[in-house]
């Protein structure tokens, strides 16, 4: 047991812990009743500080209980409870699924049961990924909220499907006399296709709830999430560096510190200050514990502070100005929205299928909250909505007005001096 008493930080991670202690031993559970023997679990009229136990390889507490005892202990395990019914099987309708089955299984009836717990699985294991990121109670109504909309999609789309599946039949159930192939095969065409559309569907639904859900998180979970995730990164290209520099790996050394070093400046070309200075301070300590630093004094990546808080100081004098309408055509507009950061194509109505999986395909993506197509703002981004939707012509005219109303306000100064 180590004799050092640590206290639990507001971040869950032992106060003053660096981030190779942080990395070995994890964060120090939340807990207010602990282990008592003969009692059972009680809460302690003091929890003095933490220790972390290399016998067991988990962290127990110095406490003191309202009998007097005193000594190490470990916080109680949390009572079983059952886990919340997120869906149920009826919400699949037994006797539809039984029905489409009826012509193609000698076991119509575990068929249908098959489906509806596997809809009851599918919702659990979205949930189960998702509750996680839902800490509060406002992220816990959206989380509900989210499931509620995806079951409905799902319901709907699975009903479709088996709708078009019972007016399929196989010769095998109903016989081969009279059999109508040329029918049946038009009919299992058409029950591929609702089932394709259930299945894309489906994709399209996990992968929003998800989007949706980390949106929600709060600033300083984002900034932990995307903190640790850097980190990851940045300590598996130091150990490869450090196996060059020693000889254990043969790797092209420099290939690592281009990684390490690209991916700092593209966080400091967005303004990304925190992250840019954790990454820094990272390396840092790397090169004080090792003879031969992971990347030297003279490298670019020591100024990426500057360059991140340089961006951080033009986002924020992007983020006052008005959205600027860069082209308008034939039932489409596009805007540079400044405070955003994003290039949006706003359409009069709901493109064609054609159109937004060209949308897709160039890397633009649906905000339902903004009502539009968006890519972040970028020349690139801007040369992707002229190419898409034939907006040459629309975004000269567009800069020809603009050069007309300046040229018209130059010449008014002009005449008023």
């Amino acid at each position: 047991m180590s004799e050092s008493l640590y206290q639990r930080g507001a971040d869950g991670y032992p106060v003053g812990a660096d981030h190779r202690m942080r990395a070995a031993y994890g964060r120090i559970p939340e807990a207010t009743e602990f282990q008592h023997a003969g009692v059972g679990r009680a809460t302690p009229v003091q929890v003095h500080g933490w220790a972390w136990s290399n016998d067991f390889g988990r962290w127990s507490a110095l406490v003191t209980f309202a009998n007097g005892w005193h000594g190490y202990t470990y916080p109680a395990p949390a009572p079983a409870r059952e886990p919340p019914a997120i869906a149920s099987p009826d919400d699949i309708d037994f006797e539809r699924a039984r029905r489409a089955y009826t012509h193609i299984s000698h076991t119509p009836d575990d068929r249908a049961r098959q489906d509806q717990q596997a809809y009851v699985a599918d919702v659990q294991s979205l949930y189960d990924e998702l509750a996680p990121l839902a800490t509060t109670e406002a992220q816990q109504q959206l989380l509900a909220d989210e499931i509620e909309r995806y079951k409905a999609g799902y319901q709907q789309r699975f009903s479709a499907m088996l709708d078009a599946k019972s007016r399929t039949a196989s010769p095998m159930i109903t016989g081969p006399a009279n059999f109508p192939t040329a029918r049946n095969q038009k009919r299992m065409a058409t029950e591929d296709n609702r089932r394709n559309e259930f299945l894309e569907w489906r994709e399209r639904a996990r992968r929003a709830v998800k989007e949706t859900m980390l949106d929600a998180r709060t600033p300083e979970a984002k900034l932990e999430d995307e903190w640790q995730a850097l980190e990851r990164d940045i300590a598996r290209s130091l150990a490869t560096i450090h196996g060059v520099d020693t000889g254990a790996e043969h790797w092209d050394r420099s290939a690592f510190v281009n990684s390490i070093a690209g991916k700092v400046e593209r966080l400091a070309a967005s303004g990304q200050v925190e992250l840019v200075e954790r990454a820094i301070a990272r390396v840092r300590d790397y090169n004080a514990e090792h003879a031969k630093p992971a990347i030297t004094a003279r490298h670019r990546f020591w100024s990426l502070a500057d360059v991140a808080r340089e961006a951080r100081t033009q986002a924020q004098t992007d983020a006052g100005k008005a959205s600027e309408t860069i082209a308008a055509g034939d039932g489409f507009t596009v805007e540079a929205n400044h405070a955003a950061d994003r290039v949006q194509i706003f359409f009069d109505g709901k493109p064609d299928e054609e159109t937004r999986g060209a949308l897709k395909a160039a890397g633009w993506h649906w905000s339902r909250s903004e009502g539009a197509w968006q890519r972040k703002l970028t020349n690139a981004a801007i040369a992707s909505a002229r190419q898409l939707l034939g907006a040459d012509a629309a975004i000269e005219q567009a800069q020809a007005e603009s050069a007309d109303l300046e040229q018209n306000a130059l010449y008014t100064q002009a005449r008023l001096f």
